[in-house]
């Protein structure tokens, strides 16, 4: 079996497409169920898809499950292009589905083999068994002729070359996008560990293409994303994913403290302090700033205030028990901008923390903040100490670190001061209004966490308290 031989097109599974293109490069919802591949080089973390490829799903589970990848080697490695494991024989002639036999292609318009995603191996159509390949090809290969054959034009957007020119992959492997109708089943995406694919892939390699030296799946395990977020190779907060809206990893922590002790932000603002007052159609909420702790993040988004930015934007991203999400001008998760015209630098500091009803910066990676915010909803009844533990810096957790939160609630593995690397900038804390908060996170949501119905930010108001 290999990587890049090509299948027919199937039938597409009811609901399959009602995600829009792009969505896979969003982090997984906390519980979601992951797989977690340790190698001899490191550990990789893939969303699955079982709406999109239920049976490519089900046949990866439950082999991993059974420890069947378990010591498996990656038997076939072209940089620039793919790595290539799940043969129990590691000649890439061997393994088989755990249904017993071969089973059907899985081709939907909204998942595409662009860089890092997981697909399967065939020999032919409809010919998916256990060997899978994850692509490793960067952006850097990808041109303007590449799009030209071998595509069903009809079917070809501009998002479509987007996300290639954007993210790198393999589109030749696209079925429900060629010409032939075959291709790859993507099932998969790597959201941490890329680093990992590209040693892998960087690894001396012999005539057929196997690494001289072994690199093996020490385990396959299936697991519930308990929402951390990686480092660099992400753009969600806390929970996911493909905007620029999210968490990821930030510059060097502020370790001056500034603006009173841990815990401050909880306080009332005092007589004649600038709050802003967020006016949105399920109701309002003021927020007290703080300009001390985080001086360019509340200054820019007093300047887009005051300039009207917000006014009918909507809060794109909602993830109960977690953040709601707005400050996009496009409402995709993609855009915005700061009233600086180019993104700034984070402003980590140990007295203003992601806890419930903190106001922080969205980013897509170090200094990458511009207009998102979001706003922490999460709840004391969620907060698990331990779940977060492995994220933060333990010379610098405190007890009392450990109690605001225990007793407020909120996403302490947001937090970049006390985080070991990463975390989002805390600029505010809502004092008034946090029902509204809560009755925003409760709205039905479709695809990419994003409400059925819009709720906007009428306006966003600076004044004196």
């Amino acid at each position: 079996m290999t990587a890049c031989n090509k299948k027919t097109a199937t039938e597409i599974p009811e609901g399959a497409s009602s995600n829009p293109l792009g969505f896979q490069l969003e982090l997984p919802k906390p519980d979601e169920e992951i797989a977690v591949v340790t190698t001899s080089l490191g550990v990789i973390k893939i969303r699955l898809f079982p709406e999109q490829a239920p049976k490519a799903v089900e046949s990866f589970t439950k082999l991993a499950n059974d420890g069947y990848y378990d010591g498996i080697i990656f038997h076939r490695v072209i940089e620039g292009f793919m790595i290539q494991g799940g043969d129990p024989t590691g000649t890439g002639r061997g393994g088989k589905s755990a249904f017993g036999a071969a089973f059907k292609d899985e081709f939907v318009p909204n998942l595409v083999n662009i860089r890092g995603s997981l697909a399967m191996a065939n020999s032919g159509p409809n010919t998916n068994g256990s060997q899978f390949f994850i692509n490793q090809a960067k952006k850097e290969k990808i041109t303007s002729s590449v799009f030209e054959s071998g595509l069903n034009a009809s079917r070809v957007t501009d998002k479509y070359k987007d996300i290639y020119t954007d993210n790198g992959g393999n589109l030749n492997l696209d079925g429900y996008y060629s010409s032939s109708g075959k291709g790859h089943t993507v099932f998969g995406q790597v959201f941490d560990g890329m680093s990992v694919v590209d040693e892998i892939a960087a690894v001396k390699t012999d005539a057929n293409d196997k690494p001289l030296s072994s690199v093996k799946m020490t385990t396959v395990r299936i697991e519930k994303y308990d929402g951390t977020v990686p480092e660099k190779e992400t753009s969600q907060p806390a929970a996911e994913s493909s905007e620029q809206s999210s968490v990821a990893a930030s510059s060097s922590p502020q370790t001056e403290i500034k603006g009173g002790k841990l815990g401050m932000q909880l306080d009332k603002p005092q007589k004649g302090e600038e709050i802003a007052v967020m006016q949105t159609t399920a109701g309002t909420m003021k927020i007290r700033l703080f300009p001390e702790q985080a001086p360019k993040a509340v200054e820019n988004f007093k300047t887009l205030a005051k300039n009207k930015y917000y006014e009918g934007i909507i809060f794109h991203r909602v993830i109960k028990d977690f953040m709601i999400q707005g400050g996009d001008p496009t409402g995709t998760g993609t855009g915005g901008q700061s009233a600086f015209g180019a993104a700034f630098e984070d402003e980590f500091a140990p007295n203003a923390v992601n806890l419930r009803g903190s106001l922080a910066m969205a980013n897509s990676g170090p200094a990458t903040n511009g207009s998102q915010f979001f706003i922490n909803q999460s709840k004391k009844e969620n907060f698990n100490f331990s779940q977060v533990s492995s994220w933060l810096d333990p010379s610098k957790v405190t007890d009392e670190y450990k109690k605001l939160y225990e007793e407020n609630g909120g996403n302490a593995h947001l937090d970049g001061y006390y985080r070991t690397s990463g975390g989002h900038t805390v600029f505010g804390q809502v004092f008034e209004g946090m029902d509204v908060v809560d009755a925003i996170a409760e709205t039905q949501v479709g695809a990419g966490d994003k409400p059925v119905t819009d709720i906007k930010i009428v306006k966003v108001e600076i004044i004196k308290y």
